[in-house]
């Protein structure tokens, strides 16, 4: 009799919760970053490793200018990586992934976030999908957003020895004045009394029934 909960090497694998009727289930992961002698790097951990490792972390980025009736211009771009994968996985379903964020403008700017799911198996990057958050114009002064993004992803596995990694890009550009300054923050915080966890994604597993 079939089943949907996983047999023998993967039964071991644990869903944050189950969607039957798609026999998809769904990992959440929290973008943190590391800082080490060697250098910092982004990393994607489990809720529940995360409480001895971080208390709270803030990314800034761009505290630069973005020029009004110009292209947008990159601010940030970060490649937050899965430990690789000792067994093959299949992604398939919606992803969810939650940017919580607070920028500080001189004047007004235009923003958006580009988030990427990729895997990377250390020496090629490969693209699965993408998504884009909608335009916000920030006002002078700051201002606190959350966006909430879904992204399709197509059935692709994960193999064995591959990472998956989510890539964030923050693209600004001036609404104005041609001195408009963004000087953006991306807080790291699972612990928060608020839940004001910044980074947080909700991955689709395929359940082999």
């Amino acid at each position: 009799m079939s089943s949907i909960f996983p047999t023998g090497r993967e039964a071991t694998v644990i869903y944050n919760w189950v969607d039957i009727a798609s026999a998809t289930g769904y990992v959440l992961y929290y973008g943190i970053q590391v800082i080490e002698t060697s250098g910092t790097t982004y990393k994607l951990f489990l809720q529940d490793m995360l409480s001895p490792l971080i208390n709270s972390t803030v990314i800034k980025f761009k505290a630069g200018t973005y020029i009004a009736g110009v292209g947008y211009e990159k601010g940030l771009d970060l490649d937050f990586d899965l430990s690789a994968a000792q067994l093959n996985q299949t992604l398939r379903g919606t992803a969810y992934v939650r940017l919580e964020y607070s920028t500080d403008v001189t004047n007004s700017a235009n923003a958006y976030w580009v988030v990427k799911i990729r895997k990377w198996n250390g020496a090629t990057e490969t693209e699965i999908a993408s998504g884009q958050t909608a335009t916000k114009t920030a006002p002078n002064g700051i201002t606190t957003y959350s966006d909430l993004l879904p992204i399709t992803i197509p059935k692709t596995t994960i193999k064995q020895g591959e990472n998956l990694r989510i890539t964030v890009e923050f693209w600004g550009q001036g609404a104005g004045v041609p001195t408009d300054a963004i000087i953006g923050t991306l807080k790291f915080d699972p612990d928060d009394a608020g839940d004001n966890s910044s980074f947080v994604c909700a991955i689709p597993y395929k359940i082999e029934v």
